[in-house]
C-alpha cells in the first residue's frame, strides 16, 4: 500500500524550546536568523530533515496534485527538491517558510510537494510521465538542493530557484509570480527594476595571486588550457565580502582553485570588455544579464571548451564551494549531471581514505 511521502516529525523536546524563548530575549530575533543563516556553512545535517506539516501528503502523482490545486483555485503546484541531509535545505525551512506571512501566501497559490533528490520513489510529473524521483530531479535541473520549482496550471514551469532565498527575498519572488510578471520578463529583470539603482564603480575585494587581470578574452572556442570560473560580484555587497572573509580562505579550496583560471567582474560593471568563452562580447553587467545570474556572489563554472557546466547562484558555503570545485575538475556532470548523486558517491568511495568532504 503506497504511503505520502512526508516523514513523521522530529520530537522537540520543550527544553529545546524554552531554549530558543530565552535566547530570542536575550539577543533578538534578528541575532538568531543570522546564527541560522550561519549554519548553511556546514552543509551536512546531524538529523535527517522533516518537511513541515503544511505540506502536500503527497503519492508523487503531480499531475494529479495540480489538477487538485487548480480545482481548488490555486495558481499550481510548488515542487521542493532537497535531501535529507542538506543544511541549506533546513536553514530555508527554519527561515524563508517558517515566515507566516510567506507560509499563508505560498499556500494561497501552490500546493507544496517536497521530493528528496536521491529517491527510488515513482513520481508521475506533471505532464503525465512516470519517473524515478531521481531522475525526475535531473530531469528538472535541481542539480543542488534546495531546488524549488513552480508548476502552472498546464504543468509548465513558471520558475526555478536554486538555493537558499531569504525571506525578503522570497517575498518579492512571490509579488513576481502572483503578478504574473514572469509572463513579460525574468526574475533578474524584475527584481533589479524593484532595486534602486547602485551606483557602479567601487573597488571590489582584492585577493592577490588569485584572479586572473583584464583584459578578459575568455573565448574558449578553441579547446584547451584550464576549466573557467567567473565570479560575480558587486562593491557594496556585504555577502561578497563575507565569502572572501570565509569561503575563499580556506586553504582547500585555495588549491582547487589552482587548478581553474578564475576571474572576478563587477555585476555594474557597464564598461569593461569581455570575451566570453564562446566568443560573444559584452560588458560584465550585460553577461550577467544573459546569464540570468540574481545573487550576489555568484560563481559560473566553464569548461574547457567554454560550455557552462554549473553555477552557483545563491548562498554558498565553503563545503559546498569544495565540492563544486572537484566536481568539476573530476568532469563528474558528465556521467553524474545530479551533484548531490556524485557527492554522496564520493564520501562513501572516501570513507576509508579520511577525506574532509561530507555529504549535503
Amino acid at each position: 500500500m503506497l504511503t505520502p511521502a512526508r516523514s513523521a516529525p522530529p520530537f522537540r523536546p520543550r527544553l529545546v524550546t524554552l531554549t530558543v524563548i530565552c535566547l530570542a530575549v536575550l539577543i533578538g530575533a534578528g541575532a538568531i536568523a543570522e546564527a541560522r543563516t550561519a549554519s548553511i556553512q556546514d552543509d551536512h545535517l546531524a538529523a535527517d530533515l522533516t518537511h513541515p506539516d503544511w505540506f502536500k501528503d503527497s503519492f508523487l502523482d503531480l499531475r494529479d496534485d495540480l489538477q487538485q490545486a487548480v480545482v481548488t483555485g490555486k495558481r499550481g503546484i510548488l515542487v521542493f527538491f532537497s535531501t535529507r541531509t542538506c543544511s541549506y535545505c533546513q536553514v530555508f525551512l527554519d527561515t524563508t517558510f517558517a515566515d507566516p506571512e510567506i507560509v499563508e501566501r505560498v499556500q494561497r497559490h501552490f500546493d507544496v510537494i517536497g521530493i528528496d533528490v536521491m529517491s527510488d520513489l515513482e513520481v508521475t510529473d506533471p505532464q503525465g510521465g512516470l519517473h524515478w524521483a531521481k531522475d525526475f530531479a535531473v530531469q528538472e535541473q535541481a542539480r543542488f538542493t534546495p531546488t524549488l520549482v513552480f508548476y502552472g496550471a498546464e504543468g509548465q514551469p513558471l520558475l526555478r530557484l536554486v538555493g537558499h532565498q531569504p525571506p525578503d527575498r522570497f517575498r518579492r519572488i512571490l509579488d513576481y509570480l502572483e503578478d504574473r510578471q514572469y509572463e513579460t520578463r525574468t526574475l533578474r529583470a524584475y527584481l533589479h527594476e524593484q532595486d534602486a539603482e547602485p551606483v557602479p564603480g567601487g573597488t571590489l575585494t582584492p585577493e592577490p595571486g588569485l584572479f586572473s587581470p583584464p583584459p578578459y578574452l575568455l573565448d574558449r572556442r578553441a579547446p584547451g588550457g584550464r576549466p573557467l570560473l567567473v565570479l560575480f560580484e558587486q562593491s557594496d555587497c556585504q555577502p561578497c565580502r563575507e565569502f572572501h572573509r570565509t569561503v575563499l580562505q580556506q586553504a582547500s579550496i585555495r588549491t582547487h582553485l589552482r587548478a581553474f583560471e578564475v576571474v572576478q567582474l563587477d555585476l555594474l560593471d557597464d564598461r569593461s570588455p569581455v570575451l566570453t568563452p564562446k566568443g560573444r562580447k559584452f560588458t560584465p553587467r550585460d553577461w550577467a544579464g544573459q546569464l540570468q545570474l540574481i545573487h550576489a556572489p555568484a560563481l559560473v563554472f566553464f569548461d574547457e571548451t567554454g560550455n557552462e557546466v554549473l553555477r552557483l547562484d545563491a548562498e554558498t558555503g565553503a563545503y559546498r564551494l569544495e565540492g563544486a570545485l572537484q566536481y568539476v575538475l573530476e568532469k563528474a556532470y558528465l556521467e553524474m549531471p545530479q551533484f548531490q548523486h556524485w557527492r554522496r558517491q564520493k564520501v562513501l568511495e572516501d570513507t576509508t581514505s579520511g577525506s574532509s568532504l561530507r555529504a549535503e
